[in-house]
């Protein structure tokens, strides 16, 4: 992915996440902006770049379904076995968060500067749980970086701001729909069917402006000193060429 075609927002994330000191960011911005697809561009990118990113959404989920979540991503990169998973649950202590915790900082020496990508922060079931949740989380864990995006309207995120090992990122791009991306196209295509009808008939009055003295021409072959009638219409008659 060329810079060129990057959002600014994302060059910014970027920037941010190669910078040391960051223990995390916040995208904010109003529903509608693109922080869902700003996140998964930067999975990508962070990917491409040999970092393990990993996206998870948090809309509707609870505390309880964190550790799920976050571990069915991990599993697609890295090979976790079930006998030490559970290990690390049971010395965990047994608390939901401490399972997620020590289960992340078990695998992060396999992980290259991992990245913890949480979504919709502001939509899980319970968002003040979550938010503090995350807070914890954020705290316990020992190389990770948490990207967490949430609605500006949503006060949870406030908690996060107020650490200065947070950066904040604000994005105001806004995603044209389906729908808004069919209508210009249509209208873009009408536009277009009407300029060239427009000059369709520009093109019939050059050739009809031609044609009319060129048929008056034609029209009149009667020798020069023929009598000639006063004539009526819109032909006039014109001397026939010598």
């Amino acid at each position: 992915m060329e810079a060129s075609f990057q959002r600014p927002e994302l060059i910014d994330l970027l920037e941010i996440l190669d910078t040391p000191g960051h223990q995390g960011v916040l995208v904010l911005g109003n529903p509608g902006v693109g922080k869902s697809v700003l996140l998964q561009q930067l999975e990508t990118e962070l990917r491409r770049r040999g970092r393990a990113a990993f996206l998870v959404s948090l809309r509707d989920a609870d505390v309880a379904d964190l550790l799920a979540l976050i571990m069915n991503e991990i599993a697609q990169m890295v090979d976790v076995s079930e006998v030490e998973f559970e290990r690390t649950i049971r010395a965990s202590g047994g608390d939901g968060l401490r399972q997620v915790i020590a289960a992340l900082n078990q695998v992060t020496d396999r992980l290259t500067a991992p990245v913890l990508l949480l979504d919709g922060l502001d939509e899980a079931g319970y968002p003040q749980r979550m938010a503090a949740a995350v807070e914890e989380l954020s705290h316990g864990l020992d190389t990770w970086t948490l990207v967490l995006a949430s609605r500006l309207a949503d006060i949870e995120y406030r908690r996060f701001g107020r650490q200065q090992v947070y950066e904040r990122v604000r994005t105001e791009t806004k995603q044209i729909t389906e729908t808004e991306k069919r209508l210009r196209q249509t209208v873009a295509r009408q536009k277009e069917t009407i300029a060239q009808q427009r000059a369709e008939i520009d093109d019939l009055r050059n050739q009809l402006t031609t044609l009319t003295p060129a048929s008056a021409v034609l029209t009149d072959q009667r020798p020069a000193d023929a009598p000639r009638d006063a004539g009526g219409g819109n032909v006039l008659p014109f001397p026939a060429p010598r």
